[in-house]
C-alpha cells in the first residue's frame, strides 16, 4: 500500500515530480517507437507498389527530375535514395526503421535509433511526392 501511495504522489502531486521528468521521457520514447513502428510496417507492405521501380510514381524518376537543381536537390529532397532507388534499398530502408523502432521501445540506444528512425522516415517522405503531400 505504502508503494502505491509513493506511485501515485511520484506521477501526481508536483513537490514530488517536477524535478525529474523521467516517466514523461520513459512514455514519450516508448510512444514514439511505437507510432515509428506502425509508419515502416505499413510502408513495408506498400512502398513498392508506391514508389518502386513499377510503382505508381517511382521515385527514381522523381530523383532525376530533382537531380536539375544541383546542389540544391538536398535540400528539396533529403534523403537516403540518392545512393540508389532501387527496391531493395526501399525494402533495405523499410526493415532498418522498423528494427530501429523496435530497438527504440526496447530502450537500446534511443538516441541513436530516433535519429535512424527519423533518416529512414525522412527519405520516404521526400521521395514519396503525392503521396507524402499531405
Amino acid at each position: 500500500m505504502k508503494s502505491l501511495k509513493t506511485t501515485f504522489r511520484y506521477l501526481f502531486e508536483s513537490a514530488y515530480g517536477s524535478t525529474n521528468y523521467f516517466v514523461a521521457r520513459w512514455l514519450f520514447l516508448r510512444a514514439l517507437g511505437l507510432i515509428y513502428f506502425s509508419a515502416f510496417f505499413a510502408l513495408l507492405f506498400q512502398v513498392r507498389g508506391l514508389i518502386g521501380s513499377q510503382g505508381i510514381l517511382p521515385a527514381a524518376d522523381y530523383l532525376q527530375t530533382v537531380r536539375a537543381l544541383g546542389v540544391l536537390r538536398f535540400w528539396y529532397a533529403p534523403t537516403l535514395l540518392w545512393f540508389a532507388s532501387s527496391d531493395r534499398l526501399l525494402m533495405a530502408l523499410c526493415w532498418i526503421g522498423l528494427i530501429a523502432s523496435i530497438l527504440l521501445v526496447a530502450n537500446s540506444w534511443p538516441r541513436a535509433m530516433l535519429v535512424v528512425c527519423f533518416l529512414c522516415f525522412l527519405s520516404f517522405v521526400s521521395a514519396a511526392q503525392d503521396f507524402s503531400g499531405y
